[in-house]
């Protein structure tokens, strides 16, 4: 089955159970309306009889008073006007749409004669009406009691139709609600389920990147909903993380492996060119006879053991700067000033470094510092052609500033040689040490800039 995304599976409940419920109010209004029909028959039916029955009163009054108007009694003005005002009540009852509509064809042809019959007028002749009536009268009542009958069964057929829809609804609706109540609880419980086994999975990942324990996190196969953009990102976030860690550990191991071999050098081959200085120092401390050109020769040949000596201080020392574990960055930088560049051409330079700089680093950030300095000042002395440059290191709240500029000739970092390494080297080691860093116009007339920032936490050395 295929998986619905995220919101689908939230909504689908409720749309579920909106249509449930939306079918049930169909039924219910189905059945109101069947019941609504059946009362207004009832009620048609109930107008029918009544308006029959004030029919057949009206021609029985009718009666009497033509019979007398027949009597030739005193009071025939009073008369002939409550007859004039009966005549107008039966007609308009017995012709009433809904009644007249109901009888035969027979019953309308007698109604209609004998309603011409009956009408009031000034030479009306009473005995032709109690004839005309004294037949109807009879048609009519048997007609109300057949109406009354059909009318009696409708009632009947009403209330056992009644209650039958009111047991019907019942039933109806209390299964639809139940069904309701079933699909609610089973569509949470399929939301929750499928929804909290890849949050659990999330959550696992995430943990297990906050505990150290780095592993790959494999992104899901289609971008369906919020969660697999989440998904998506973290393991993008945790293949940067790898990278990341990846690339510190390979700097930490050149950096060991330099101490190792700083450690190797120190210990056997400058031992062994020492003691060749010191043998070189008794030959030459012996009597001179005749060997002046040998002696001579040894004089130089100890300058050059010197010389040979001094440059293997000097990459021990650029292998692993000793003066950055005793002294700290502060001093390794200015012994590296002072070393890196001798003669009189040498630019000045001054240092602006926070002197509790060092308890604000790790190891691999101090060690990364330095390197990116040397890497620096080596260029400025070697391209830049300044009589002046400045390595400043501050520390703003948890923000660490690196700023070196220098008053030379300046270049485009953008311009930069394709084949060229150092700037490459000077970015990848920022990159390691999570810092971000740029080059720009020096404040001094001419000359670049260079600056670093790195949020920092205070840390036990």
């Amino acid at each position: 089955m295929p998986r619905l995304p995220f919101k689908y599976q939230i909504l689908l409940g409720p749309v579920i159970i909106a249509a449930t419920l939306s079918g049930l109010i169909w039924f219910n209004l189905t059945q109101f309306q069947q019941i609504k029909s059946q009362n207004e028959t009832i009620r048609q039916w109930a107008r029918i009889t009544d308006r029959m029955h004030l029919a057949i009163s009206t021609g029985h009054s009718m009666v009497r008073l033509a019979t007398s108007l027949a009597k030739g009694k005193a009071d025939q003005d009073d008369l002939q006007f409550t007859y004039l005002e009966q005549s107008r009540i039966f007609a308009d009852n017995i012709q009433y749409p809904e009644c007249f509509d109901r009888m035969s064809n027979e019953m309308r042809n007698m109604i209609k004669q004998a309603e011409q019959t009956v009408r009031y007028t000034d030479n009306i002749d009473p005995q032709e009406v109690i004839g005309t009536l004294t037949a109807l009268l009879p048609r009519l009542e048997q007609q109300y009691n057949s109406w009354w009958a059909l009318k009696r069964g409708a009632y009947i057929d009403y209330y056992d139709n009644v209650q039958s829809i009111n047991n019907r609804l019942l039933n109806v609706s209390l299964s639809v609600l139940a069904l309701c109540l079933l699909l609610a609880g089973g569509t949470t419980v399929w939301t929750l389920r499928s929804t909290n086994s890849r949050l659990r999975k999330l959550a696992g990942d995430a943990e297990a990147v906050c505990r150290g324990s780095l592993a790959e996190i494999p992104p899901p196969d289609r971008i369906i909903d919020e969660i697999d953009k989440v998904t998506e990102c973290a393991a993008r976030m945790t293949n940067r993380l790898l990278k990341v860690v990846a690339v510190e550990k390979i700097l930490q191991g050149a950096e060991d492996e330099r101490r190792r071999i700083a450690m190797d050098m120190h210990d056997q081959v400058l031992a062994d060119l020492t003691a060749i200085s010191r043998k070189l120092e008794t030959v030459r401390q012996r009597p001179a006879t005749e060997h002046t050109a040998q002696q001579e020769e040894i004089t130089q040949l100890e300058a050059e053991l010197r010389g040979a000596i001094q440059g293997i201080r000097e990459v021990i020392d650029d292998l692993h700067p000793h003066n950055l574990e005793i002294l700290g960055l502060a001093a390794a930088l200015e012994t590296l000033c002072q070393r890196i560049c001798k003669g009189n051409n040498c630019p000045q330079f001054y240092l602006g470094i926070d002197p509790d700089i060092d308890r604000q680093l790790n190891k691999l950030q101090a060690i990364t510092l330095y390197r990116i300095c040397h890497e620096l000042i080596h260029n400025i002395i070697k391209h830049a052609k300044c009589s002046r440059y400045e390595v400043n290191l501050r520390m703003d709240d948890q923000t660490l500033s690196l700023i070196i500029e220098d008053n030379g000739i300046g270049f485009d970092a953008k311009l930069a040689p394709a084949n060229g390494h150092g700037l490459g080297n000077i970015e990848e080691r920022a990159k390691a040490i999570n810092a971000t860093c740029h080059w720009s116009v020096s404040r001094f007339h001419s000359g670049s800039r260079f600056e670093l920032n790195i949020t920092t936490n205070p840390l036990d050395s």
